[in-house]
């Protein structure tokens, strides 16, 4: 899923960004994990991720 255009044929930007923060934000989760999330969220807040999130 850190693919952005792979990522974007399953889910729209916004819910992406919603999972990936709900990980983030649980203390639960695995810290890979939790990391996996951050890195994946500041590639689609990214100048080339933002374009990618407005074309779908």
């Amino acid at each position: 899923m850190s693919d952005i255009s792979h990522a974007a044929e399953f889910l729209p930007g916004s819910t992406l960004l919603q999972l990936l923060t709900t990980l983030i934000s649980d203390a639960s989760v695995e810290s890979i994990l939790r990391s996996r999330a951050i890195m994946i969220c500041g590639r689609l807040l990214s100048s080339e991720g933002l374009s990618c999130l407005d074309e779908s």
